[in-house]
């Protein structure tokens, strides 16, 4: 069975997930299209500016959605979370962040 948001509806529980790990800092940031993952940065983290998420690494804007749009999951081993949803332009864009380790 597939549930399916609203159109138009801001996803909570992705929001709150960026809350959780908001300044929490990566190791790595990389992209994931059709084509598979291309390292944007190393180190950074993710917050919430405004009506949108965004992570800088490396002092560069690496990601950025708004919060409408925002589908985040943390991955499976724990290690890192998948962040995807559509910029200002109308772009889809999807990225991988790994966690620091302690």
């Amino acid at each position: 069975m597939m549930i399916f948001k609203r159109k138009g509806k801001c996803d909570a529980d992705s929001i709150n997930l960026i809350k959780k790990i908001g300044g929490k800092s990566f190791s790595t940031v990389s992209a994931v299209d059709e084509n598979g993952e291309k390292v944007l940065g190393h180190g950074g983290a993710v917050n919430i500016v405004g009506d949108e998420a965004v992570i800088v690494s490396n002092g560069t804007e690496t990601f950025r959605c708004t919060l409408q749009s925002l589908r985040a999951g943390e991955l499976m081993s724990g290690n890192g979370v998948r962040l995807s949803g559509v910029d200002k332009e109308g772009n889809r864009h999807s990225v991988i962040a790994i966690y620091n380790k302690i």
